[in-house]
């Protein structure tokens, strides 16, 4: 019976060391559990890491593919361009790359013959072409001409860029969406578009450039205006004055306007399609919940509508020829 009692003693001891060296000894479970959870610490700092990696070459690809890339990608992310649909915007030509046609459309205005006021020995629409066209981030025009217009003078280009036409619509707005409509294949939607009424021809080569310039860096795009200097009076209905506009936010729209081509056609369709006369391209974009921005331009670009602007206009003509 002794016997039997220390064999028990001894086996209870041999188990108790063979519980220590399990959990204490050398290769030990406790060390196998942590090294267990050590490695999966490390395989989710892995994973985090090719993520980042993922984006990091990513956005390298985005630098080598330059800017047009990057703009698209970040459109893209925040919902501002639809599937399928292409990005390209105005650059200035490279020598190794051929101009892409018509990035302008120039309209006629309310009044078509407007267009072809003659000046200083040229139309009004050839003035204001030799302006667009001069800009080396300007690769084409598309003209807006009228239905019965008998006057057009055929050109098919200009300073060696080529030179489109369309037939417009009824109002101003329906014959810049017709202008946008007719733009080549070549002209992606995404690209960016000047619209210029042809009866602005004293537009200025600083104030298009500074107009390209800060409307291409805006997902938007920009207008050329100029902040309103003279005071305001609102009428009443009898004639009378019934307040003064406070004018320190308030601006003239001028054109040209710079917008997307296929936000621009969009804007404009849906404010055809809900009865809505815009009176500017940027009105239509407004409604869509938009918000250009605005590029001061000059005073001097003005409308010739009336007797009195062309008489201002070859006034400017010989000033700048004397």
């Amino acid at each position: 019976m002794r016997d039997w009692r220390w064999l028990l003693l001894l086996l209870a001891l041999l188990l108790a060391w063979l519980q220590y060296r399990f959990w204490f000894g050398p290769g030990n479970s406790g060390e196998v559990m942590m090294l267990e959870a050590q490695v999966a610490n490390q395989e989710r700092d892995n994973d985090g890491l090719q993520q980042r990696n993922d984006a990091l070459a990513a956005e390298v690809k985005d630098l080598k593919e330059g800017q047009s890339a990057i703009e698209e990608r970040a459109r893209s992310e925040l919902g501002m361009i639809k599937p399928g649909e292409k990005f390209y915007r105005v650059v200035e030509d490279a020598p190794t790359r051929p101009a892409q046609p018509a990035p302008v459309t120039a309209q006629a205005g309310d009044h078509p013959a407007d267009q072809y006021l003659q000046a200083g020995g040229q139309t009004l629409l050839a003035h204001t072409l030799d302006t667009l066209l001069a800009h080396p981030a300007v690769a084409g025009a598309m003209v807006v001409i009228g239905a019965d217009d008998a006057d057009w003078p055929g050109w098919t280009e200009w300073a060696g860029k080529p030179v489109l036409t369309c037939t417009g619509g009824a109002t101003r707005a329906a014959s810049v969406l017709a202008g946008l409509q007719a733009l080549p294949d070549s002209v992606r939607a995404d690209e960016f578009v000047l619209v210029h009424d042809a009866a602005r021809p004293n537009l200025s080569q600083a104030d298009l450039g500074r107009l390209l310039e800060v409307g291409r860096t805006d997902p938007v795009g920009a207008i050329l205006a100029a902040p309103v200097r003279d005071t305001l009076k609102r009428a009443g209905d009898d004639g009378g004055i019934d307040g003064t506009e406070p004018r320190e936010r308030l601006w003239r729209a001028l054109t040209p306007q710079l917008f997307r081509r296929h936000q621009l056609i969009r804007a404009l369709s849906e404010a055809a399609a809900a009865g809505i006369d815009v009176t500017d391209d940027a009105m239509a974009m407004e409604r869509q919940g938009q918000r250009p921005l605005l590029v001061e331009g000059s005073e001097d670009n003005f409308k010739v509508t009336t007797p009195a602007d062309l008489d201002r206009f070859e006034f400017v003509l010989s000033r700048r020829a004397g």
